[in-house]
């Protein structure tokens, strides 16, 4: 069974980073309306945290590696309690790969469940780009599935 790690070192720090400044924002935001009265910064500040609070809600909820089986496409990630959480998709139940921003990647199923997987693909990558997670998968499914899986580009 081939394994793919689809979380890089780098969203990893990325991560951290904004777990750091989202605790600075919110110090930010108590400063701004306790001592300052300034509410124009406190509006600004709740969308940035809001905007912070959705990547790192994403980052946290992908899957961070992919199993090709002979038959089945395996998902992995941690859980926050440790556990790994782990989801099977036959390759027939998959009916489309799109690139979502912020680089992930969702893997579209007949059900119109989606599971979204860490992924690289900026908008300077050609659409062909062999290194873009998207063709990576569409191209392992096709090898051991035979099904051509169309896909959605940003």
């Amino acid at each position: 069974m081939d394994t793919i790690c689809t979380l890089s070192k780098k969203k990893k720090i990325t991560n951290r980073v904004l777990l750091v400044l989202m605790a600075s924002l919110v110090v930010m935001m108590v400063y701004d309306l306790i001592v300052r009265n300034q509410y124009f910064f406190l509006i600004v500040e709740i969308m940035m945290l809001g905007a912070s609070i959705d990547y790192t809600w994403r980052n946290l909820a992908a899957f961070s590696r992919v199993s090709f089986g002979a038959s089945d496409l395996e998902l992995t990630r941690q859980e926050i309690s440790r556990r790994e959480k782990r989801v099977s998709i036959p390759y027939d139940a998959i009916q489309a790969l799109a690139e979502i921003k912020n680089g992930f990647v969702a893997i579209e199923t007949g059900e119109k469940e989606r599971f979204i997987i860490h992924g690289e693909h900026n908008t300077s990558m050609a659409h062909g780009a062999p290194e873009r997670t998207t063709n990576i998968l569409r191209e392992e499914i096709l090898a051991r599935s035979g099904k051509e899986i169309p896909v959605r580009y940003l």
